[in-house]
């Protein structure tokens, strides 16, 4: 479930907690798409 991003020259990993299979290397998809449309 990890996904290793990069977007106008920043790196960024997406990831799910690790009781859904994911390893908790990074925000959560829904939290990220929440705050770039805060931003």
């Amino acid at each position: 479930m990890t996904f290793d991003a990069e977007l106008n020259g920043h790196h960024f990993i997406v990831d799910a907690e690790e009781r859904v299979g994911g390893r908790d290397l990074g925000p959560r998809p829904k939290g990220l798409v929440l705050s770039a449309l805060a931003g």
